[in-house]
């Protein structure tokens, strides 16, 4: 299904499919499906019987089974992760849970300048684009003299 929301598009056809359940009965029955697209970003798509909640009105009145995509940031792929599979799928899809950790996954839009730039660093230094960014962002408030330095070279 390919969708578009608010200028964003959602296309299960190019997403990962990351998680797949079916839940209710009879006319109630509905399966939801995780995707992750490329960039990062999270969706559902849902599809389901005529009294479940992907019901779709009948043009003549009463309702038909239906589907529908709906958008999902971290956090809420992270709460419907943990409400509906078990805690090895979520460890496999988002990681081990440490408390300790106080990294988020966020998703950062870069101008194409910008992204090319940084595959350029990463191809002469190494490393992965979380790596690059972060020691931009910790060393910008630790020495900013550092990160003329290394803005400098490129």
């Amino acid at each position: 299904m390919y969708k578009r929301i608010n200028t964003r598009a959602y296309n299960t056809d190019t997403a990962k499919e990351l998680a797949h359940v079916e839940r209710g009965e009879g006319y109630g029955w509905y399966e939801e499906t995780l995707y992750r697209k490329r960039n990062g970003e999270y969706f559902i798509y849902g599809y389901g019987y005529a009294a479940s909640k992907y019901a779709a009105p009948c043009p003549g009145g009463g309702s038909q089974a239906g589907e529908d995509i709906v958008p999902l940031d971290y956090d809420q792929a992270l709460d419907w992760a943990e409400q509906h599979l078990d805690g090895g799928e979520v460890d496999g899809i988002f990681g081990p849970s440490d408390e300790n950790d106080k990294s988020q996954e966020r998703t950062v839009t870069l101008s194409t300048v910008a992204f090319d730039r940084l595959n350029y660093i990463i191809k002469i230094h190494g490393g992965t684009r979380i790596d690059h960014i972060e020691w931009l962002i910790r060393n910008e408030y630790e020495d900013v003299k550092a990160w003329e330095d290394y803005r400098s070279q490129y």
